[in-house]
């Protein structure tokens, strides 16, 4: 998976370094699958951590992975946590749907498809993803992918 995040930080270093964003990543797995889908997801992931960022605040960016349990299955939990903007918490399934923006196009531009591709690629891994955000703290994206699939 490292070198899907190597090739995501490749394809956003524009905006990485004019957003002066200081991104930390460390104990990712290795994962089996789909390998362009697995670059699209994180690239995705990246680029609304980047876009929904605070003016007045440093962009940080923590990218990590545990291994967890849940309904008696194992699973290697990836986390993108980030310090943006956030969002309410009672939109966190709807912004998953296709089209959906929380955000006018002239507040932050995008086409409102990002992260519905996101859940489509955990899917297509068997995995699930969650999020946990606060308005004006940040967001919380944690994508599980089964651990035999590593």
């Amino acid at each position: 998976m490292n070198g899907g995040i190597s090739r995501s930080l490749l394809t956003g270093e524009f905006i990485i370094q004019e957003k002066n964003a200081i991104i930390n990543i460390e104990n990712l797995p290795a994962l089996q699958g789909y390998r362009r889908q697995l670059q699209q997801l994180l690239q995705n992931l990246l680029s609304n951590a980047l876009k929904y960022s605070r003016v007045d605040v440093p962009v940080r960016i923590d990218i990590f992975a545990t291994r967890v349990s849940k309904t008696d299955r194992a699973y290697h939990r990836v986390t993108v946590k980030d310090n943006g903007i956030g969002f309410e918490q009672e939109y966190a399934d709807r912004i998953f749907q296709m089209f959906t923006r929380l955000h006018s196009v002239r507040e932050y531009r995008g086409t409102g498809v990002g992260l519905s591709i996101v859940k489509k690629v955990v899917e297509n891994h068997n995995g699930f993803i969650e999020v946990d955000s606060v308005p004006g703290r940040g967001s919380t994206f944690s994508v599980h992918f089964p651990a035999e699939l590593h």
